[in-house]
């Protein structure tokens, strides 16, 4: 068969993103970091990538795909955000005030016991992938689609595309209208990375070319990521002053001298979301899909 034809180049993408989703499992199930984050971003391009032809599976077993996936997807976010929260805590150790050492410490153990906690939960789910032999029952669900029609496939990845760009927009707009809403900031960070992952699927199968947009949309996720990554950890901080306050006053005191200096660091970075929802950039063009010359 021609290692050209739309067929192959659909069949082929959706194998990489099966092999890159369960490559890292068993390294982030033993709790590697690195690996959980990977698995983690594997597992979001799976699945954008399985609704971008969702069209050839039947709806039944992809929703039931679909469903795990999504449970695999939250375990390992819960994860990556305690390492995100321990990573920031890390990085700003020299910064933060004096006398702090104590509470970085009793975070750091707290954010690891939590941590130790979700990793068990991740470890459970990747061994009952293996007892439901949950990776051979995607790849069957990909090697038994059902035939191709090409030119639908082709108006339903351009009506596919084209939904995800207006959410994106959508929540662009939204942002722009209320700049200090923290939640429309993080709905406008998950739009854009489904849109992203639905045009770099395009750009492997019909070999759109979208570099321009993608590369703006990157920008635009690491504005709000960083964002995003403070909100989380303040978020983390207000929980504990509060079980703190009752249990041990002289830390707790100390706690909001950390807290201090992380809302001085979400102010920085939201003044960065400011100025880039201020701004126009290259992936509000629209990516125009073609059918390859097979």
């Amino acid at each position: 068969m021609n290692s050209n034809t739309l067929p192959v180049r659909i069949e082929a993408h959706l194998q990489d993103k099966l092999r890159t989703m369960f490559a890292p499992a068993r390294s982030a199930a033993d709790g590697d970091a690195a690996a959980t984050h990977e698995m983690r971003v594997a597992t979001r391009r799976l699945r954008v990538s399985l609704r971008y032809f969702a069209a050839l599976f039947p709806a039944g077993e992809l929703r039931q795909v679909q469903r795990q996936l999504r449970r695999t997807t939250r375990i390992l976010g819960e994860i990556r955000s305690l390492d995100v929260n321990l990573q920031l805590l890390r990085q700003s150790a020299k910064y933060l005030p004096a006398g702090t050492v104590a509470v970085q410490r009793k975070l750091t153990g707290q954010l690891l016991t939590a941590r130790q906690q979700h990793v068990r939960d991740l470890r459970e789910l990747v061994q009952t992938f293996a007892t439901s032999h949950f990776e051979a029952r995607i790849r069957t669900l990909v090697l038994k689609r059902r035939p191709l029609d090409a030119q639908r496939v082709l108006a339903d990845t351009r009506d596919f595309i084209a939904k995800l760009r207006r959410q994106l927009r959508r929540r662009f707009k939204s942002c722009r209208h209320d700049e200090r809403c923290g939640p429309a900031f993080h709905k406008l960070r998950v739009a854009a990375k489904r849109y992203r992952y639905a045009i770099e699927t395009s750009m492997a199968v019909f070999r759109t070319n979208a570099a321009a947009q993608v590369s703006a949309i990157k920008a635009l996720q690491n504005c709000l990521g960083a964002y995003h990554d403070l909100e989380v950890l303040l978020d983390c901080l207000r929980a504990c002053r509060r079980q703190w306050t009752k249990a041990d006053n002289p830390l707790a005191s100390r706690l909001t001298n950390v807290l201090t200096f992380f809302q001085g660091e979400h102010e920085v970075a939201f003044a960065d979301v400011q100025k880039f929802l201020r701004e126009d950039y290259v992936w509000h063009k629209k990516v125009r899909i073609l059918l390859p010359h097979d």
